[in-house]
């Protein structure tokens, strides 16, 4: 049985820390692809425990603090760890739940608070950290990185986007609460008003575990919102190792950092990896404190996260792990080089000389993807072969001597485990090839449910640029699958590299397509055929490919229990009846083809 591709520890670009479980079911609820449990490298001591996936085009590594555990402490060690296991990680969301400030901001139950720097405040203050004075009493010291730069541009693109709706995080709050209904909004599952905030000068009786008998007279009225869809704010976070329980200290940093929000990791994971702190409010940081709001907040949290990333740009992990390998061996050296992606070169002095990659603020979801179409788009070509091989006087949409090509393709279509179809054929019939190509991109596409993916020669025989073939095939998966449009990367590119993994990616995730690849751009086909290859690794990816190749060497060595390859028939003398019977061939054959089409797809599906 063939193994399973599994991903290293270098494709990993991003890091997801929580303190609770709770915290961490609702990030690995969101993952759009689960990955396995990989093993510590050699000689590597980390006591973490990981959970890997995908969620957009990011591969994201996700962690918990120790169960019993929590604190800047625990946080920090499990950051340290995490950064040695996975060396390309680019930065690091701490999502999870905290306290809220209410009056200033209007912080409610349920909300998001994003760190952010606000003034001299740079996103995360330590609020227990500093030094007690005779005469000044307790003053506070050190200062905390601030968010990366890569976060806060996509931040900008995020609050800029004029097609985000008003309740953006809606789609993944459901698919939380759709694993658990406890992770739901507390007022719905509870049927009455949830989000109670009392007077700060009035403290919860110290022998009641609920507010069921506190004084009805402390609550503070607000203004009713129109809806109950979380408020996303922006905001400086204090951060310290004990529970914020007093709502008159709360509210006397909030006056002198702007404090939105409490929480008890973020001070000891800022200074250690670029990071930004997500918190979902499940409480209003006083003595009134209770546990109603936890999983709520705990998904609105990483529904905030998961939407982040989707406006964030995604890196090579080569780059990336190459670059950390040099700032490490620079700072070895005694020199400092940037870690970022941007290709940095030091000199003999320590200085660096980097190219900042462009920041581009538009939408990460409804980006223009413009640049990803080619200058031909596949419909126009589809239709232009069609018209030249109807103008031929021998044409025949199915040779009457392709039973084994038909009972491959029947094979191909019906049995899941059949996931590449190679047609050969020599260059001398690449018309045939592509007339039969057609006939069966226009019979899947008429006669089932299934999508179906396609690339198809110029008729008139011009050659077709490996860019526009990979941009074609690209422009097709996203207009078939619109969530696929947050693979494609923001900035154009015409690098055939590039082109390749995106075209890898995508094609990674059409589900249930057809791929029909005729080509007469050998080298193209050459690169496509390794993307097939390496897509069909996995098992658990419900696409198929047909590839037409005209060079028979591209199949040497290639495994034939994956590969499945037929030779295209000869062609045979035609006339005009001829052409007719044998439509009436192909039409009477359909409906054995479609059933069994319909059995591959529940198969697979």
């Amino acid at each position: 049985m063939r193994r399973r591709y599994v991903p290293s520890m270098e494709k990993y670009t991003v890091a997801i820390l929580c303190a609770l479980d709770k915290e961490l079911f609702a990030v690995r609820a969101l993952f759009d692809e689960r990955h396995p449990v990989l093993p510590n490298p050699r000689g590597c001591a980390d006591s973490n425990h990981y959970a890997l996936g995908r969620i957009g085009h990011h591969n994201v590594v996700s962690s918990g603090l120790p169960s019993g555990e929590y604190g800047t402490n625990a946080a920090s060690d499990v950051v340290s760890n995490l950064k040695r296991t996975f060396p390309s990680v680019e930065f690091c969301l701490l999502v999870g739940i905290g306290g809220g400030v209410p009056e200033a901001n209007d912080v409610r139950l349920g909300d998001v608070v994003v760190s952010h720097p606000s003034g001299t405040v740079p996103g995360v203050v330590q609020y227990d950290l500093g030094k007690t004075l005779e005469v000044q009493g307790f003053i506070r010291t050190g200062v905390l990185r601030g968010p990366p730069r890569q976060l806060m541009t996509a931040i900008t693109a995020l609050k800029s986007d004029p097609d985000l709706p008003d309740n953006p995080l809606a789609k993944s709050l459901d698919q939380i609460a759709g694993r658990k209904p406890a992770y739901g909004h507390p007022s719905q599952q509870r049927g009455t008003e949830m989000d109670i905030l009392y007077s700060p000068g009035y403290a919860h009786p110290s022998a009641a575990k609920t507010c069921n008998h506190c004084d009805k007279s402390q609550i503070v009225h607000r203004k009713s919102r129109s809806s109950t869809h979380p408020i996303i704010h922006y905001g400086p976070i204090a951060s310290g190792n004990q529970v914020m329980k007093s709502a008159k200290y709360r509210d006397q940093l909030s006056k002198e950092y702007d404090i939105y929000c409490f929480e008890m990791e973020a001070a000891g994971v800022m200074n250690s990896i670029e990071c930004l702190v997500i918190r979902g409010i499940c409480d209003y940081a006083d003595s009134h404190k209770n546990d109603i709001w936890h999983e709520y907040a705990c998904a609105t949290a990483a529904a905030y996260a998961k939407l982040l990333l989707s406006y964030c740009k995604s890196y090579n992990p080569a780059i990336v792990s190459l670059a950390t390998r040099a700032a490490g061996n620079a700072r070895k050296e005694g020199t400092v080089c940037p870690s970022a992606p941007s290709n940095p070169v030091c000199d003999s002095t320590g200085k660096s000389d980097t190219k900042e990659p462009r920041n581009d603020t538009t939408s990460g979801i409804h980006q223009s993807t413009d640049w990803i179409k080619p200058s031909k788009g596949h419909e126009e070509r589809f239709l232009e072969c069609k018209s030249f091989a109807r103008r031929r006087p021998s044409w025949d949409n199915w040779p009457s001597n392709a039973n084994i090509l038909f009972n491959t393709l029947q094979r191909w279509i019906s049995n899941p485990k059949s996931c590449l179809l190679t047609l050969e054929a020599r260059p001398v019939d690449t018309k045939r090839a592509r007339d039969i190509s057609l006939e069966i991109i226009d019979f899947i596409r008429l006669n089932s449910q299934f999508h179906v993916i396609y690339t198809l020669s110029s008729p008139t025989g011009e050659n077709d640029t490996t860019v526009d073939i990979l941009k074609n095939l690209v422009a097709q998966a996203i207009s078939i699958l619109p969530d696929l449009q947050s693979l494609i990367p923001q900035q154009s590119t015409d690098n055939e590299n590039q082109l390749l993994d995106l075209t890898n990616n995508i094609l990674r995730q059409s589900k249930d397509c057809f791929i029909i690849l005729e080509t007469t751009n050998t080298n193209c086909a050459d690169q496509l055929l390794r993307i097939c290859l390496d897509i069909i690794q996995d098992r658990n990816i419900p696409v198929k490919f047909m590839l037409v190749t005209y060079q028979r060497s591209q199949l040497e060595g290639k495994s034939k229990g994956i590969v499945e390859s037929v030779n295209l028939p000869p062609s045979q003398p035609r006339n005009g009846r001829t052409v007719g019977k044998r439509q009436v061939l192909w039409r009477r054959l359909k409906p054995q083809i479609l059933d069994s089409q319909a059995s591959g797809k529940r198969r697979i599906s």
